[in-house]
């Protein structure tokens, strides 16, 4: 999961925003109407942020269960997830 995420939604973001910064340096960028520029800005930024949050959000929780599998060795692993889930709450 950390991986797709991270190759599909987190590496695709400098890219994404490179191509985008080249066109907006071409003359038809300023052909185009500027709500349509609004649009195209404000719908990826946010998502993008999102992205990241998640992300970051996502590691915390491997974190937390890789910490937990390694403070109780030969544990199974519902016992590990037990665990994290209890401390979570």
């Amino acid at each position: 999961l950390i991986a797709v995420f991270f190759l599909v939604r987190i590496v695709t973001i400098i890219p994404l925003w490179t191509i985008f910064y080249s066109l907006m340096s071409t003359p038809t960028w300023d052909l185009i109407e500027l709500k349509y520029k609004f649009i195209c800005v404000f719908s990826s930024a946010p998502l993008d942020f999102l992205n990241v949050y998640w992300f970051g959000k996502i590691i915390n929780i491997v974190l937390k269960v890789l910490r937990a599998a390694v403070s109780v060795p030969g544990a199974k692993r519902s016992e590990v997830l037990a665990k994290v889930d209890t401390k979570a709450h």
